[in-house]
This record gives structure tokens, sequence and C-alpha cells, in this order.
């Protein structure tokens, strides 16, 4: 379903971020590419599913807080 996705971790031992500035508050953005609209949408239709949503929450629960977790929808078309 998906493109690919990319996984961007933090890396604080160069961070030009000041002791003054606020942690920001996560350590890793994932980026998932879809190929067309139409596998955004399936993917949306699926995970939208109680019973898969109950799936992906219990294998997050391994790995993330999912209460903290934020979804953005990028464009990267001009």
């Amino acid at each position: 379903m998906f493109a690919y996705y990319q996984r961007h971790y933090l890396d604080r031992s160069e961070s030009r971020i000041d002791a003054a500035q606020a942690d920001p508050g996560f350590d890793v953005i994932t980026e998932i590419h879809f190929a067309t609209q139409a596998d955004y949408g399936a993917f949306l239709a699926k995970t939208s599913d109680p019973a898969m949503l109950a799936e992906i929450r219990a294998d997050e629960a391994n790995f993330l807080i999912s209460d903290a977790t934020r979804s953005l929808r990028m464009d990267s078309s001009s």
C-alpha cells in the first residue's frame, strides 16, 4: 500500500537548539509516501476500520506513545 516510508531521527548531538529553547517533544519523524491518491484513500479506509485500528494500536504500544502521535498530510506537488 505504501510506495515507501522513511524515518528521520533527531540527532541531538549536533542540535542547534540551545538550552533556552523548549524540547520539541518528539525524537523521530516518519514519512509515509503513497504512489497514488487512490492508494492514500485505501489506506484511510483500511485504518478507519475499528478491528484494523485495534491491531495498529496494539502494535504501536510496543514502540510509541499513541496519544502523543501527530499526523499531518503533506503535498509535494507544485
